[in-house]
């Protein structure tokens, strides 16, 4: 744990005087359109989000910037050399004053404070060196220049911007070159970019570019702290693990949700632990993942639809010969349970598809730690629509066999049965060779971990994706 400077001065009754203060204040708008006002001291500029055109706000800022002064020159503060920013937002409290506040210095690009506290205090991530810390700082410091960014002229030097074309070229080709890159704009994304900042380098940065500059950096300085950026174990894929987790494995539950299922919750829980390694998410694998799951839930219901107009056909067929109407209630129930889950989860994360990273992460957060089967459940439950489509494939199979057999014979029903099992098997073998990806090779895969079967370990290939080739 390091201990870093911090603070929130609390005062009482501190006595305060007009006449001392500068009240040579400048208002600027955001370029989004936010009113905010600085105000030169001797040290130091002063910057608030407050209306001080009211008579009264002013005397509390202005009251809170004496006090600020008065306790740098009562314990002798040294402030940094250079241009420095102070930052306040007093608070009302029923029994004491309040205010908080951070000094920002742009020749460090950091913000600092004069009290000391823990990196737990601010709310930060783990930190695990003064230079991890350090980015961390500077990726508050470009939120402050992002907020605040039409008062400053010469504080942000014109290099930044090569420095930013230089960082989306490098992110641009890491993008295109590998697909677990940490990197956290897209390659069309670091191309719109680069399209819109190369033109403006070398020019005077304005309060539009320095926004635009302070986003990016920002969006960059986040990424660097969250990877450890220089750090000895720095995160190099996105697929490393570099935090401590408690891995929540339940190979029973697991598997023998695997074999009632078809094998389909073992690729939703793979997508989802790979979504959220080191409890981050990247929001354009987010959406694809999102994207191909609505994509797979409306195909269900597609070929459900499809298997409940057959089924119904053949409902008027049994009435036409006088057979029981029981062989197609399983099918039936598979169907409606198809469409029912179908629609649901359809209709619950539609608006998750293009959903902000910070979105994706609390109910990520909130799926894995609701239960102690970790992402089990969500994945059995993201299986239903396809699985119970499968079984509603097979009871429909079955309903039409016994169809077959009462109206034709017991030898059209073997021979229509064995032919059914052979293409079956053939398409499974064929769009699946290896038999650690067919349906078979699963099966079997799974008969070690289920609790009734205590057969021996088999030679087969470790689990595991195939190392991918750069093209």
């Amino acid at each position: 744990m390091f201990i870093f400077h911090f603070g929130s001065f609390v005062f009482t009754n501190f006595p305060f005087s007009r006449a001392q203060a500068d009240d040579a204040w400048t208002s600027f708008i955001h370029p989004e359109g936010q009113l905010y006002f600085t105000c030169m001291r001797r040290k130091f500029r002063v910057v608030v989000d407050l209306n001080v055109g009211y008579e009264a706000t002013e005397e509390i800022v202005l009251s809170w910037i004496k006090r600020m002064e008065d306790f740098i020159s009562i314990h002798d503060i040294q402030l940094p050399a250079g241009e420095l920013e102070l930052y306040l937002e007093p608070h009302d409290c029923e029994h004491q004053e309040s205010c908080s506040y951070y000094f920002v210095n742009h020749a460090a690009r950091k913000i600092f404070w004069l009290e000391e506290v823990t990196t737990e205090s601010l709310g930060m991530a783990p930190v695990v060196s003064h230079s991890h810390f350090d980015i961390a700082l500077e990726r508050h410091y470009w939120l402050h220049v992002e907020y605040f960014p039409n008062h400053i002229s010469v504080e942000v030097p014109l290099q930044v911007v090569d420095d930013i074309v230089l960082i989306l070229s490098h992110g641009q080709v890491d993008r295109m070159t590998s697909s677990t890159s940490t990197f956290p704009y897209t390659a069309d994304k670091c191309e719109k970019f680069l399209c819109l900042l190369r033109p403006l380098r070398g020019q005077h940065p304005s309060g539009y570019l320095l926004c635009v500059i302070a986003r990016i950096m920002g969006a960059v300085a986040h990424q660097r702290f969250t990877t450890f950026y220089g750090e000895e174990n720095a995160q190099l894929d996105r697929l490393q693990q570099v935090l401590p987790c408690d891995t929540v494995e339940y190979p029973r539950a697991t598997a023998v949700c695997n074999l009632v299922m078809w094998g389909i919750p073992r690729v939703y829980l793979a997508r989802l632990e790979e979504l959220f390694i080191n409890e981050q998410i990247f929001a354009d694998h987010w959406s694809t993942f999102m994207s191909s799951c609505l994509q797979d839930w409306t195909i269900s219901l597609s070929w459900v639809h499809l298997i409940w107009s057959t089924i119904s056909a053949s409902l008027v067929l049994s009435m036409a010969g006088g057979t029981s109407l029981s062989s197609s209630m399983p099918c039936i129930l598979s169907c409606a349970s198809s469409i029912a889950s179908g629609s649901i989860l359809h209709s619950r994360h539609r608006h998750l598809e293009n959903s902000s990273a910070s979105t994706a992460v609390q109910y990520m957060r909130a799926a894995k730690y609701s239960s102690s089967l970790g992402f089990l459940p969500s994945a059995v439950v993201f299986s239903l629509p396809k699985a119970c489509y499968f079984w509603g494939l097979c009871f429909f199979g079955a309903h039409f066999f016994f169809l077959l057999f009462n109206m034709v014979g017991r030898w059209a029903v073997a021979i229509s049965c064995t032919l059914l099992v052979i293409l079956v098997c053939a398409v499974l073998w064929v769009s699946a060779p290896e038999e650690e990806q067919s349906f078979f090779g699963h099966i079997l895969s799974l008969r070690p971990t289920l609790p009734f079967c205590s057969h021996g370990e088999h030679n087969l290939p470790p689990p595991g994706p195939e190392p991918e080739s750069m093209v």
